[in-house]
């Protein structure tokens, strides 16, 4: 789906700056990437160790790396909005609000798969919980500045004209589900975290990276 909306972009676009085109190239090569790495590590841990409970105790490199690059990636996307919220609104503390918890956010998942390697023990992810809220927590309440902020920024353009108004309330609406959405499964992913020492919250996390 990324893929296909990826080369719908870079043949419909063509105005678009090179930095523009490279990021976006940069966005699908790590989510590229990122499901090679998840689809290795399940196709490893429920084929090639089918019956070994042993696979299922620790993490491995593979699995380390879905905490990286969901932190990295929705770090790259996060930055891109508020760069768009710098051209239209012009306003340094909501910038620089939706920057810092952005970069706080991402590098808390890169610290989150270092913490990892360093004790693997998927029963001993319970000693993370610090850094995996900063980073959640952090990553959903970027998500609804940047939401928020566009949402109040598309209202003051309603004319009340039927055609202008209509494309307005589309773009609300795909703000509000994408911000909403990313934002209500990090939220989902801490909770089921903290909730109980199973796993759970890897459900959330492979889903985050994604969305």
């Amino acid at each position: 789906m990324m893929l296909m909306q990826s080369v719908n972009y870079w043949t419909t676009y063509r105005r678009d700056p090179t930095w523009m085109k490279l990021y976006v190239g940069l966005l699908l090569f790590a989510d590229t990437l990122n499901s090679v790495f998840n689809m290795a590590w399940i196709y490893n841990v429920l084929v090639n160790n089918f019956g070994n409970d042993a696979a299922l105790e620790r993490a491995d490199w593979l699995f380390e790396s879905q905490e990286a690059m969901a932190g990295i990636t929705a770090m790259f996307v996060q930055l891109f909005y508020a760069w768009r919220i710098h051209v239209l609104l012009r306003n340094v503390w909501i910038v620089s609000m939706v920057v810092i918890t952005s970069l706080v956010a991402g590098f808390s998942g890169v610290g989150t798969a270092i913490a990892v390697s360093i004790r693997p023990d998927f029963a001993g992810f319970q000693h993370l919980k610090v850094i995996v809220i900063i980073w959640l927590v952090g990553s959903a309440v970027c998500d609804i500045l940047i939401a928020m902020t566009l949402l109040i920024h598309l209202r003051k353009y309603r004319t009340g004209i039927l055609a202008p108004d209509t494309v307005l309330t589309r773009i609300t609406r795909v703000i509000m589900s994408t911000g909403l959405l990313t934002s209500t499964f990090a939220l989902a992913d801490v909770i089921a975290f903290l909730a109980t020492p199973l796993g759970i919250h890897i459900a959330f996390n492979y889903t985050l990276v994604k969305l």
